[in-house]
């Protein structure tokens, strides 16, 4: 199982990164392909130095001094012209790589808003000794998608076992949730707010295997009945229990901005839209057929028995 999980942690790791590199190196290529397509306009060129041969009187290039008809010309479709569907494909594809790092740079650096507040009073029993801790932990704060604000009873028991409610301290309820088991599967049905007494914490309690037929179990569940309720006005910072020892703890985080993850969702995809805006102006700019070389001895053939042979009319 240790060596699953190593395998696991490796391909996590491996994968994005591999991602973001075949992403790096396929977007540079792509591009190379679209602008050596581009290079030359809609002229041929020599096909070792790129120089316009159209309209030459000679056979001999003026820039590199090549015998055309040995190194022969360069069509603007010989020149790498990348199909459509293979450039939407390969585009659509690999762009998510680059914008992902670039953003996740952004958001770093970027605005931030307050995020949730996760404040969290662990209890341990003294005296009992039935259950491991009880815990009450408190969420509050905002999402960038959502509000958040709950409070929950957590009960650790000596063999494991858990059990958590959803509690209002302001109401002094809870959430029931009613459950039908079968086999090892359980669906909730719904969640029913019931009074949140000392009662309820019996049950609790019982359920993580604690006897509340003792005394001091009954004295910490009325001490953590009182706790519950001194949360409205005193906080969980503020709390003196006498059969706990406690241990409260607070942290927060920020996060980004919801408008600004959506400004950046919003510039990809005129990213996105501007390359295929670009790739397409490119491609209507260069020829569509592919010119025959000037290698070809038939391209060099007199125009007549008698006259002199002259260069090809596809310059």
């Amino acid at each position: 199982m240790m060596l699953f999980s190593a395998i696991l942690g490796i391909l996590f790791l491996i994968i994005p990164l591999a991602y973001l590199l075949t992403s790096l190196v396929g977007l540079t290529y792509l591009w190379y392909r679209v602008l050596k397509g581009k290079r030359g306009g809609d002229l041929p060129t020599c096909a070792k130095c790129g120089y316009a041969v159209r309209g030459l009187p000679g056979l001999d290039c003026p820039e590199c001094g090549a015998d055309l008809r040995e190194v022969g010309i360069v069509t603007p479709k010989q020149r790498g012209a990348v199909s459509p569907v293979l450039f939407v494909l390969v585009w659509t594809l690999l762009l998510p790589g680059p914008s992902c790092l670039v953003s996740g740079l952004l958001v770093w650096v970027g605005p931030k808003t307050k995020g949730q507040i996760n404040d969290t009073l662990d209890l341990t029993p003294i005296a009992s000794g039935e259950y491991q801790n009880a815990n009450i932990n408190q969420i509050g704060g905002m999402s960038w998608y959502a509000g958040t604000n709950y409070t929950q009873l957590n009960i650790l028991g000596n063999t494991s076992q858990f059990e958590n409610l959803q509690i209002d301290p302001v109401a002094m309820t809870y959430e029931d949730q009613s459950s039908i088991s079968s086999g090892n599967t359980t669906v909730y049905t719904g969640a029913t707010t019931k009074p949140l007494d000392r009662q309820a914490l019996l049950d609790m309690l019982k359920r993580a295997g604690a006897d509340i037929t003792r005394q001091d179990v009954m004295d910490e569940a009325d001490e953590l009945l009182s706790i519950i309720q001194g949360i409205p006005t005193q906080g969980l910072g503020g709390l003196t229990p006498t059969h706990f020892t406690q241990n409260y703890y607070s942290n927060s985080y920020d996060q980004p901005a919801g408008w600004f993850m959506l400004v950046l969702l919003g510039v990809w995809v005129l990213v996105w839209v501007g390359g295929l805006v670009w790739f397409f102006r490119i491609r209507s700019k260069q020829i569509p057929t592919v010119q025959q070389g000037l290698s070809d001895p038939a391209r060099f053939a007199p125009s007549s028995p008698s006259g002199p042979a002259g260069p090809p009319s596809a310059f």
